[in-house]
This record gives C-alpha cells, structure tokens and sequence, in this order.
C-alpha cells in the first residue's frame, strides 16, 4: 500500500528552520521546495563530487526534506541512506516519492530535531548529506562543528548545499552574503571542492499574496572531516 501524503499543517518553529515565508500555504511550500533553485541540486552534486571516486555506501541526509537528496543517492550511486527532519509532512512526501522510485528498502526517513540530537551513530555513515538547511545551520563551518562536536568519524566527508532568495529590489551587497559568511569553511583546508550554480529567479507569494521575484544564489561545498 502507498504511503499516504500527510495535509498537517506547518507550525511556526517549522517554518522558521525552513527558511521560507511563515504565511506561506503549505501546498505552496511544497511546490516552492520542488525547485531545483530552492533545493537540493542534483547537477551541483554532480560536479562537486565528481573529483572523487565514490561517495561511500551509506549517506545520512540532514534536514532531508521531501528526500530528493536521499533519493538522488540511492539511484545513482547505490546507497543506503537514511533521512533526518522534523516536518512530519515532508517525511510523508519523502516516503511516498521513495516508494514511487521502488527504493523503500534503501531509504530510511525518522523524524527528529536536529538541533537537538542528530538520531544516528555518526560512525556510520560515510557520506553526511545538508542541502538547503535554512535556519538550521548558519553556515557549512557551523554544521561542521556540530558534526565534530557529536562525533563524527575522521575521514567522513560532507556534502553542504545552500541557496538564498534575495528580493530582485534588494540592495545587490544582499546576495554577496551568500559568497563569504563569518566563520565560513569554505576557507579552510579541509574543503575539498567548491562549486557555484549561475543566479536563477523564482516567484514567492509576500505576505499579502501577491507575487515576488526574487533572485537565487547557490553553491556546494565538499568537506573532508579530520
């Protein structure tokens, strides 16, 4: 039997780590993640780890989201992966997409709060998966010290992904934020690769309804942990 897709509503908190607008539907949020803009990009993943010659057999994907990532792994790559999040109808649509794929029995979703506890041994996996975390994680050095802070096995590589929506109104120092964050890693020695998507646009309703473009800026970061 297919798994069915959950209509709970989104509260507050929720929205807030997801990093979109609170006022949002969730059927919109749904849609909005959707975008390769907004979300985990299979062609960046493609080109930052193509320098190396497997991401492992076993991918933990933090703040999974509707799994694209955890999907993307499993099919091209052949692994097991387990997905972390703590929107109960993300994890409802990540199941049913993973059964449509016929990878249910390489993909394990499990709801939790990452900030508080990241629910998996992190001797296990080999390849730690963050792609369009929001507010989660401040920056890929941020997440990077969580990972070393909970134990992490040395060696392990992680795969970071972000994108920003900036008003197309905003002052253009807005979407440099995006280049160089304090404390960002990717200025460290442990960075392996670093790739940038050209600037895409998308339209996001504002808090009276109406229609906003905005500009997206994304890139990738690979990171060997030591």
């Amino acid at each position: 039997m297919k798994t069915s897709r959950s209509s709970s509503a989104y509260d507050a908190d929720t929205m807030n780590l997801i990093g979109l607008p609170q006022h949002a539907s969730e059927a919109e949020i749904i849609e909005l993640t959707k975008l390769p803009s907004l979300g985990f990009s299979p062609e960046m993943a493609k080109r930052t780890l193509r320098t190396i010659r497997s991401p492992g057999h076993r991918v933990l994907d933090l703040a999974c989201g509707l799994g694209t990532a955890s999907v993307f792994f499993a099919l091209n790559y052949g692994c097991t992966v387990v997905g972390l999040d703590i929107c109960a109808a993300f994890l409802a649509e990540a199941r049913y997409r993973t059964e449509l794929s016929g990878l249910g029995g390489q993909i394990k979703f499990i709801r939790a709060d990452l900030r508080l506890n990241l629910a998996v041994d992190l001797n296990w996996p080999d390849l730690v998966v963050a792609s369009s975390t929001g507010r989660l994680f401040g920056s890929a050095s941020d997440l990077l010290a969580k990972l070393m802070a909970d134990g992490i096995g040395a060696g392990t590589l992680v795969l970071w992904q972000e994108s920003r929506a900036f008003p197309l109104m905003a002052r253009s120092s807005d979407g440099e934020r995006l280049e160089r964050q304090p404390g960002d890693s990717s200025q460290a020695p442990s960075v392996l690769v670093e790739s940038k998507s050209t600037e895409s646009t998308c339209r996001l309703p504002d808090a009276e309804g109406a229609e906003q473009d905005y500009k997206v800026c994304s890139r990738s970061l690979l990171i060997a942990t030591g």
